[in-house]
């Protein structure tokens, strides 16, 4: 025999979670400030937050795109090491593949990739450093812009790296510090 529905109580159904609007965050701000004056500054910063917010998306989601342009458009001017422009394209590549996988079998994969061609770009772009040229006829060309994009592209991740094990460690260090 199964058992009844309503020997497990009644469960209340459950909202989904409220996403509030800028407008309605406005209203609210409106409704709360004491002034005109508090009022204003609490309208700017409601709109520098969803404003900074959505400019960091969408940089986020136009930068493997800006990566795949560059390797393209400088495929040919790095022939002292062509595996830079490569690199690019193919991060590029696996980074918009990588943001529409996420949370899957084939995302585990793509990171594991992703990660040795990250190790392989720090050898073709840190191996370059310092012995390319920027004279378009000397055997060790690398246009200036493709290899510095390159350069900053692999050092960005080491520091935001840093940063983050930097705020990680801080943070648990205050955590200590205020828990006695």
């Amino acid at each position: 025999m199964l058992p009844l529905y309503s020997q497990y109580g009644q469960q209340q159904p459950t909202q989904p979670p409220s996403y509030e609007s800028v407008y309605g965050r406005v209203q609210a701000a409106k409704e709360n400030s004491g002034s005109k004056v508090g009022f204003v500054v609490s309208v700017i910063g409601i709109v520098l937050g969803a404003l900074s917010c959505s400019l960091c998306l969408g940089f986020l989601l136009l930068y493997p795109i800006i990566t795949i342009v560059i390797g393209f458009v400088y495929k040919n001017d790095c022939p002292f090491e062509p595996w830079i422009p490569v690199h690019l394209i193919v991060s590029g590549i696996c980074g918009l593949i990588s943001n529409r996988l996420a949370k899957s079998k084939i995302a585990d994969i793509s990171n594991c990739f992703l990660t040795v061609w990250f190790v392989a770009g720090n050898v073709w772009v840190y191996r370059t450093m310092g012995n390319w040229s920027d004279d378009s006829e000397a055997y060790n060309y690398c246009h200036p812009f493709v290899f510095y994009f390159a350069f900053w592209n692999i050092t960005s991740v080491y520091i935001i790296i840093v940063g983050v094990i930097t705020v990680v460690i801080g943070s648990i260090i205050l955590l200590a510090m205020f828990d006695k």
